[in-house]
């Protein structure tokens, strides 16, 4: 779908991060955007969202920049804060339960680690 979509001239093309959903591949966000992104030749791709209080802002950050630097100016980051999931598997995600879960705060540490 992807490859037809750059075919056609469009601009974006973007996922979603859901996990332990049956049908749907969208569990590795990155890994997927990955696979887009070499399938491809112009069109952007990227998360229409990655559930901030799912993952380590420095993985997100290593993992996004990696893409960058692989596909210049082709990868969009969208971020967002749902779980993404349904609760058993969000508690599984979170591999300390204490984390912050609050919005902001995790968002200034993506912020501050892809700023530098």
């Amino acid at each position: 779908m992807a490859q037809h979509a750059d075919a056609l001239g469009y601009l974006r093309y973007w996922v979603a991060e859901h996990h332990n959903m049956v049908g749907i591949a969208s569990a590795a966000t990155s890994v997927v955007i990955g696979y887009l992104a070499a399938g491809t030749k112009n069109i952007r791709v990227g998360a229409g969202g990655i559930m901030l209080p799912n993952h380590s802002p420095l993985v997100i950050a290593e993992q996004f920049g990696m893409l960058e630097s692989l596909y210049p100016n082709r990868i969009d980051l969208g971020l967002g804060r749902a779980p993404g999931t349904d609760q058993l598997t969000w508690r599984a995600l979170r591999s300390d339960p204490g984390l912050p879960t609050n919005f902001h705060k995790v968002y200034k540490s993506y912020k501050d680690i892809l700023v530098r």
